[in-house]
């Protein structure tokens, strides 16, 4: 049997949280939640959205979720057939997270701008590898971090990959969000990781201002 129910708690680091049944009939418990138990592999949870579910009993007794699901809304209104899908897109509660195009020209913009002036020898070689290195190993490790979560091992600190992204490895860390769905909905890991960025182009800027200005000088 299906029950339905709402994420109160919701742990992403350690990938657990905890449902309360929305039915008068189950009681005040409330249903353990793990990230494995989505039938599904979709984006990460978020408190507040609702659920449906089946319930099991571990080896102590105790309630958990399986076979997990997102409930949709569903669309009241009388219209053609592509509006009316249009809606049910967008009619998923809050966990969505939809396609953040501006992280894609965020990092079109800055490997554009390294490779150029790369490509007219302003800038020496190394200055072009070393973004790119570290930006495989931002996303090396966020992959990683993200398996760890989902299997309860040990995490990697959150301030070393805030330094990879302070040092140049930004570009991958952002891929990763987005194409990991992992640390993307940390408002706190969000801020500042954001605040590393900004950094890095200022001292990118810093660092290459006298080569900016001659390259500017070749037009």
């Amino acid at each position: 049997m299906r029950y339905q129910g709402q994420l109160i708690e919701w742990h992403d680091d350690q990938g657990y949280g905890f449902i309360q049944p929305v039915a008068p009939n189950q009681g005040n418990k409330k249903i353990f939640l793990h990230i494995k138990a989505f039938a599904q592999r979709g984006p990460r949870p978020l408190a507040g959205v609702m659920l449906e579910y089946e319930i099991t009993r571990d080896g102590h007794g105790r309630l958990n979720a399986q076979r997990v699901t997102y409930v949709r809304r569903q669309n009241k209104s009388k219209s053609t057939d592509k509006t009316a899908s249009g809606s049910l897109s967008k009619s998923l509660l809050p966990y969505r997270q939809y396609p953040q195009q501006w992280r894609g020209w965020l990092i079109t913009l800055y490997l554009a701008f390294i490779v150029a002036l790369g490509l007219t020898r302003q800038l020496p070689l190394w200055f072009l590898i070393i973004p790119v290195l570290l930006s495989g190993l931002s996303y090396w490790l966020y992959a990683i971090d993200k398996q760890a979560a989902q299997q309860g091992r040990r995490r990697i600190p959150e301030k070393n990959l805030h330094v990879l992204a302070l040092l140049g490895g930004w570009p991958g860390a952002l891929l990763a969000q987005q194409k990991l769905r992992h640390k993307s909905a940390k408002t706190e890991f969000q801020r500042l990781f954001f605040a590393t960025v900004a950094l890095n182009w200022v001292l990118t800027g810093l660092l290459t201002l006298q080569v900016i200005q001659q390259f500017f000088a070749l037009f």
